[in-house]
């Protein structure tokens, strides 16, 4: 006797209206599935993720911080009681104030430090459009031209935002859902997989309310914590090792895993990969060019993506109008 899965958005019930005093209204429906005939329409609205009443009108690509939830409305699918439409409207128009739920949210700007290994064969410098380009050449290393291992580091920041705002119910399901996941789709002006949502705290209290005798009414302060990282949270590490891929010919026959040797000892030695060019990658990069090619980096996607629209939440950061990061 439960919600299944989390609501999913019909697009084609999707609308806006503007009256001629200036106020606007949206409409957007859902679609909720329930697990059992008997389940109710209060069970359907508190859904995970169903928008909220005071909760801002946002989606993936638009935001309007003045229109609120108004009314939801559930309405049982016909021939069957385990799915339901769910209409929910938002007005520009002013609500009651006394709602500590259609309170605006509180948006905190901090930052953290961290510690960050500068490797020896690893430097970084500003290009034309201030965005940052990794070279191979000599880094932190000692008198003798050798690498510190372990690496030298050097102290850094990260902006951290805090998102509070007052819900009317909390489910745990979307705090498993969303923590340590990063953003799927550009969001909050921030391109893709640039904000990790690192948690999410809530705390329940209670209001009373003057309109209804002083009634009491249970409600959860709700804060989620933003990291911001510039350079998107993708793990990128350099594409070398102690063995290349020498291809046979013709194309297509296979390949030798070679060792890369010292001239002159024959002892191992760490080389530089080349991973531009899908059918052969993994050779070795050909340095002995007049300019060097750049080295090769290896990016992975470490984290879980989600799209954060659900949330309901816009931070307004307007990193995108900013020059994308390689």
């Amino acid at each position: 006797m439960a919600v299944v899965g989390f609501p999913a958005e019909i697009a084609t019930g999707r609308g806006a209206t503007e009256a001629e005093d200036g106020s606007r209204e949206y409409t957007r429906v859902y679609l909720v599935r329930t697990d059992n005939v008997r389940d109710s329409a209060k069970t359907v609205l508190e859904a995970p993720l169903l928008p909220f009443r005071g909760q801002t009108y946002a989606t993936a690509t638009e935001t309007d911080v003045e229109a609120k939830v108004i009314e939801r409305t559930p309405r049982p699918l016909d021939k069957t009681m385990l799915a339901w439409h769910v209409e929910v409207r938002y007005s520009t128009k002013p609500q009651n104030k006394d709602d500590p739920t259609v309170e605006p949210p509180e948006i905190t700007f901090d930052f953290e430090t961290y510690q960050e290994p500068l490797p020896g064969a690893f430097n970084q410098q500003k290009g034309p459009y201030g965005e940052t380009v990794k070279t191979y050449s000599s880094g932190i290393v000692n008198s003798a031209g050798e690498p510190y291992d372990p690496p030298a580091e050097r102290e850094r920041s990260r902006p951290i935002v805090r998102f509070k705002r007052n819900e009317p119910g909390f489910a745990l399901a979307t705090a498993v859902r969303y923590i340590n996941t990063v953003n799927q789709l550009p969001w909050s002006g921030l391109y893709s997989r640039q904000a990790m949502l690192r948690g999410i705290r809530a705390t329940s209290a209670v209001w009373r309310s003057p309109a209804a005798g002083n009634a009491e009414t249970r409600y959860y302060q709700v804060e989620y914590v933003f990291a911001i990282r510039y350079e998107g949270w993708i793990l990128e590490l350099l594409d070398c090792g102690l063995h290349y891929l020498k291809y046979k010919v013709p194309a297509g026959t296979g390949y030798n895993r070679l060792p890369f040797l010292v001239e002159g000892s024959g002892e191992p030695r760490i080389g530089l990969l080349d991973n531009r060019d899908a059918a052969t990658k993994g050779k070795a990069l050909d340095v002995t060019t007049t300019p060097p090619p750049d080295p090769c980096w290896n990016q992975f996607k470490i984290y879980k993506e989600e799209d954060f629209a659900p949330l309901g939440i816009n931070l307004d950061l307007s990193l995108s109008q900013q020059k994308k990061p390689r």
